[in-house]
């Protein structure tokens, strides 16, 4: 399985995705910056804010995570997505991997390379924020922003590997993780969106707490907890957070499910 492991982050360090992601993907950060510029210097008397400071301006850091759906789907797609039709897989399976192995190799290479583009562009963007603006004294915020962003990339990792093992193909794979992303989003957050906005004197505090848990099971929408905090907790009647530990359940729930499914594919 080391061996495995070693191949598959050999592949990631010299495939050109990583790297442009990489290097494109902080950009969206950086972009939110100098568009707030003025409010983060405190320029903008009805903004609330005297200063940039992580607590009350998480988008500066995270707003990539708008958008991380589409690039994990880029980035575990290419990483495996070649594996079915080069044969790769069958030859590691007569090698004598068993298929645990070589699907939670996949696994974990999708996840880590998945989080260290998230790493790169969070702390770039603090990283020009302290210049810019000075130490906000926030690194423990910082921390545990960090800690709670890695379910939702983790889970749509997972989830991308799960949808290409099943359709056994790398495009009809990647089409179908995006398909069901947008659709589950669609429905599921869209309903509830729309039921907090146009009706929140309709909805009862027990149905608001499950309606939290379902976002957050849901990896696209609980990403934009970091991104448009403000937003999200004046829509979903909350000041803190909801807990990562159900995102962890929808990684989990794929993980299982790819291991069962990989197990009973016919490679032939």
């Amino acid at each position: 399985m080391t061996r495995l492991l070693r191949t598959n982050f050999f592949k990631i360090f010299h495939s050109w995705s990583f790297w442009l992601m990489a290097l494109i993907l902080p950009f969206i950060n950086i972009f939110t910056i100098i568009n707030n510029d003025r409010e983060y210097l405190g320029q903008i008397n009805d903004s609330g804010i005297d200063r940039w400071n992580l607590m009350q301006c998480s988008e500066s850091c995270f707003d990539h995570m708008s958008y991380i759906n589409f690039f994990v789907l880029i980035l575990a797609g290419i990483l495996i997505g070649d594996e079915f039709s080069s044969g790769t897989i069958r030859n590691k399976i007569n090698a004598g991997y068993s298929r645990v192995q070589i699907y939670l190799t996949y696994s974990i290479a999708a996840v880590v390379e998945s989080l260290m583009i998230h790493l790169i562009c969070v702390l770039t963007a603090y990283t020009v924020c302290t210049i810019r603006y000075g130490y906000d004294g926030c690194v423990n915020m910082l921390f545990n922003l960090i800690t709670n962003s890695i379910a939702p990339v983790a889970a749509l990792a997972l989830m991308t590997v799960f949808f290409i093992i099943a359709a056994g193909d790398c495009i009809i794979g990647m089409a179908a993780m995006l398909v069901t992303d947008i659709a589950v989003n669609y429905i599921a957050v869209g309903y509830m969106t729309d039921k907090l906005r146009f009706s929140p004197e309709t909805v009862s505090q027990s149905e608001r707490n499950l309606f939290l848990i379902i976002d957050s099971l849901i990896p696209g929408s609980y990403s934009d907890w970091f991104a448009i905090f403000r937003k999200k907790s004046a829509l979903m009647g909350t000041t803190v957070i909801p807990s990562c530990g159900w995102c962890y359940i929808t990684a989990i729930v794929f993980l299982i499910s790819g291991l069962i499914l990989f197990n009973k594919k016919d490679m032939k």
